[in-house]
């Protein structure tokens, strides 16, 4: 946090007067094998002898993020001959502390005459109307390289205006040819004559870069000639054909700033004021994705941070969440099985909506950033569906034979055991089918007891005799079908582990011409019928009619048993789609079919 804090107090002194300024930013940025004459860049001296040349590939680092790091090209400060100035704007620094940042590479062994100055910045011989070809002698802040104990080591050095360095001026410290270095050089304009002073810092990459460091590399050294009137410009100076440096990103400011300003994540999905609706199967995914953190050392961990809107202030969150692969990913995703655990712990009912509000925590182990947008979300507790469990058949066993008649007061009980599928209701059909049928169009389905929720399916055998005559059995036949039992949660289903037989015998009581002859009088209309189909003249006196609506591949569809010796009744067939179907209408003894159109 301690960099939020400075960033917060920088903002408090430039409300009191006090100014942040940036006076040069150089990436290079330039086509390459071009001279830097040609982008900006002044000869002070040997004017157009061996310029100093714009190169390809520019500098960077691969781990701290300096601002200046692998924009661009990048300088060549290889020969004798070019150096050359680049103005500050504005020029004329003269107060308080000046930093300059720059990487630079030394690419060959550091020997002899290439020991030597490669950058210094100073003023203009005319320092109010200045000819940038024509600078002071007086050179401050010199920045030097120097041998170190093997060919593939050399040392850095600065001096306050000397052009050789004193002992103290070099850093014992040794660095490796090849390797990219950033090195900042800190001017301060002391008041008072004489007593300004130069200091270097030096990092590789890796080093926290993000403060100035309580003691520089080298320095504050002093010098012993006159202080800068001001500082108006940066130089790269060529002073031996054997040199070979490479400079890139420099940037002149008068505060410490290396790194770019982190930037927080902001949310992406689900959108503002989205409807998250977690029902379905358990294994469907929820997901909420957002922008990563931006200029923000890592490794970084991110969180999902959800709050009810009342109050919605995040202290602490209702939930906070890692993101996916331990935290590292933008992505968080979560089964619907999990969330509706988690609405299940809160106290959300199935049916309730959540409304809240959701963030992003970016952290990387010492700093913590938000998101700066927060958005708007309602959670929807539905019915989550999971699959089913087996679940078997118990009641009548394979292959049970029974005998059913119309004045038996016997009930068959077919049972099975009971399942789950997530946290839905689930209900129970019965389906019967002909030996090798399917039970894709079952010739009979029934809900089983308590409107399907039981596992229990209660028939009397009158019912089933009833059940027999509609699909055309006659008395005295004896027939065998395949059952089982179907699940149904929400949308999804699952049968029983088994198919199971079961013989059925239809019991031939004699048949009276009176029967016969009542139900041959029944009527229908109107018909062709849209809504409502007529039933007329049915036998008064006979307390067990059976009616069934069945379509022409021979299913049931109505099933209506009539008990109180109605002599007409009115079917509702608005439902139904439009087609031809059968009515069929039995008593005990007795069946007769009639077709009808729907509408």
């Amino acid at each position: 946090m301690k960099k939020f804090m400075l960033t917060a107090l920088a903002a408090a002194y430039a409300c009191i007067g006090y100014a942040q300024n940036t006076f040069l930013v150089e990436n290079f940025d330039y086509p390459a094998n071009t001279a830097l004459q040609s982008n900006g860049w002044t000869a002070h001296s040997a004017g157009t002898t061996n310029p100093i040349q714009v190169v390809s590939p520019g500098l960077s680092w691969s781990t701290t993020p300096y601002l200046g790091s692998g924009i661009g090209n990048a300088a060549a400060v290889d020969n004798t001959g070019s150096d050359e100035n680049r103005p500050l704007n504005p020029f004329n620094v003269d107060t308080g502390s000046i930093y300059v940042s720059f990487l630079t590479k030394v690419n060959a062994e550091v020997v002899g005459n290439a020991a030597g100055v490669f950058f210094h910045m100073g003023h203009y011989t005319n320092t109010t109307n200045p000819d940038f070809s024509n600078i002071s002698t007086a050179f401050r802040a010199r920045v030097h390289k120097r041998p170190g104990t093997t060919p593939d080591k050399f040392r850095f050095a600065v001096s306050f205006n000397a052009a050789t360095p004193a002992a103290n001026e070099i850093s014992t410290a040794e660095y490796d040819t090849g390797t990219t270095y950033l090195l900042v050089v800190k001017y301060d304009f002391v008041p008072g004559p004489n007593n300004d002073s130069v200091s270097l810092f030096v990092f590789a990459d890796g080093d926290n870069i993000d403060f100035e460091p309580a003691t520089p590399t080298l320095g504050p050294f002093g010098g012993t000639q006159a202080d800068m009137p001001a500082a108006q410009y940066v130089a790269l100076r060529q002073y031996h054909a054997t040199q070979d440096v490479t400079v890139d990103g420099i940037i002149v400011r008068d505060y410490w700033e290396m790194v770019p300003a982190p930037i927080a994540p902001e949310p992406i999905s689900p959108a503002n004021n989205a409807n998250l609706f977690i029902n379905g199967p358990a294994s469907n995914l929820a997901t909420v994705t957002w922008s990563a953190a931006e200029n923000f050392a890592g490794p970084i961990n991110y969180e999902w941070q959800f709050d009810v809107i009342l109050p919605g202030t995040f202290s602490p969150p209702v939930l906070a969440l890692a993101s996916d692969n331990g935290g590292l990913d933008t992505t968080l995703t979560l089964p619907f099985g999990a969330v509706d655990s988690i609405l299940n712990v809160l106290g959300v009912n199935i049916g309730d909506t959540v409304p809240g509000v959701w963030r992003v925590k970016a952290s990387n182990g010492n700093d913590s950033l938000f998101s700066d947008t927060i958005f708007n979300i309602n959670i929807i507790r539905g019915i989550i569906t999971s699959p089913f469990t087996a679940f078997n058949l118990l009641s009548p066993a394979d292959s049970t034979s029974i005998t059913v008649s119309d004045t038996s007061s016997q009930i068959a009980n077919i049972s099975w055991e009971s399942t789950t599928a997530g946290t839905g209701s689930i209900t129970y059909t019965w389906h019967a089918i002909l030996p090798g049928g399917s039970f894709n169009s079952p010739l009979v389905s029934l809900a089983s007891n308590n409107q399907g929720t039981d596992t229990l399916l209660e028939l009397t055998f009158p019912q089933i005799d009833s059940l027999l005559a509609v699909l055309g059995v006659q008395r005295g036949d004896t027939v065998e079908l395949d059952w089982t039992v179907e699940a149904m949660a929400d949308t999804v289903s699952s049968f029983a582990a088994q198919v199971w037989r079961l013989q059925i015998i239809r019991l031939a009581p004699p048949i009276s011409v009176k029967e016969f002859e009542a139900l041959s009088q029944i009527q229908l209309f109107p018909n062709p019928a849209s809504q409502t189909l007529n039933i007329t003249q049915l036998p008064k006196n006979d307390r067990n009619i059976s009616v069934a609506v069945v379509d022409q591949s021979g299913r049931v569809v109505m099933h209506k048993e009539l008990v109180d010796g109605l002599a007409s009744y009115s079917l509702n067939i608005e439902h139904l789609a439009s087609g031809t179907y059968f009515v069929k209408i039995s008593n005990a003894h007795v069946q007769n079919t009639m077709k009808f159109i729907k509408l």
